[in-house]
């Protein structure tokens, strides 16, 4: 059995949502005791969380010592790092990379951290060292594959949770410029400072494209079936706009064009 409870404080009894086909759930409040989470007369074995966390961690998920919890908390936005998804990935695509006798970079984007840039501007230095050593590496694989573009490189916080911007960069001298408006959105550190880490990655570029839109291509599964957007679109005044197309996995997909 499945039901549906909802984090939200404002849902305070069982609520009904209409969906597109004409069918509708029901979000019901929440209901804790010691050890365990549940909703009225319905006590689960196991919670799927659809959330995040990104915000934290609420107290009426923590100590659940008797129910199974997926995803666990400390995989939350709250505590993962990009550096340790990228480091991990990093292994399996060099191992998969050898299988088939082929470079690791194909699949694998070359990414760096560093410490951040501080109220001051403390930090600043190390950031422009490190990314001019990425974009260096990318500019050798570029020449060694033949590609005629320029290499660019994307700066972000390495904490998942932190909304601050995210800058692309061609040359390391560039960071001189952005250096005050990384100083104001830079993720804090837990003594409440400036610095907190940042991730330098390898941008990959791409010919995709919704009208003048640059797309990213991406692709959900669900259960068996795989379900994707035929491009997202990325635009700076506008949000994503996928266009879902689901086919078996064991077909190959017919999109159609997005309106």
């Amino acid at each position: 059995n499945v039901r549906l409870g909802s984090l939200s404080n404002e849902v305070k009894a069982p609520v009904a949502l209409s969906l597109p086909d004409g069918e509708s759930i029901t979000l019901e409040p929440l209901i804790r005791s010691q050890y365990r989470l549940g909703l009225k007369d319905f006590d689960p074995c196991t919670i799927l969380l659809n959330n995040d966390l990104a915000a934290g961690v609420p107290g009426i998920l923590e100590e659940l010592h008797e129910q199974y919890l997926l995803p666990p908390l400390h995989a939350s936005w709250r505590t993962r790092r990009k550096s340790n998804h990228a480091k991990a990935y990093e292994e399996i695509a060099k191992r998969f990379a050898k299988m088939l006798g082929m470079d690791h970079w194909l699949i694998n984007p070359a990414h760096a951290i560093c410490n951040g840039v501080g109220p001051d501007g403390g930090g600043l230095d190390e950031l422009k060292t490190q990314a001019d050593a990425v974009l260096t590496k990318i500019r050798r694989k570029y020449k060694e594959y033949g590609i005629q573009e320029k290499p660019f490189v994307v700066i972000k916080p390495d904490d998942g949770s932190s909304a601050a911007g995210i800058w692309a960069v061609r040359d390391a001298k560039e960071l001189d410029d952005l250096a005050s408006r990384i100083r104001q959105v830079a993720p804090r550190t837990e003594a409440g400072q400036g610095g907190g880490p940042l991730m330098v990655q390898e941008g990959v570029l791409t010919h995709e494209r919704i009208n003048d839109a640059v797309a990213e291509p991406v692709v959900y599964m669900m259960a068996t079936t795989a379900c994707m957007p035929s491009a997202a679109r990325k635009t700076t005044s506008t949000p994503p706009v996928p266009a879902f197309c689901p086919w078996p996995s064991s077909r190959a997909p017919t999109c159609p064009s997005p309106a």
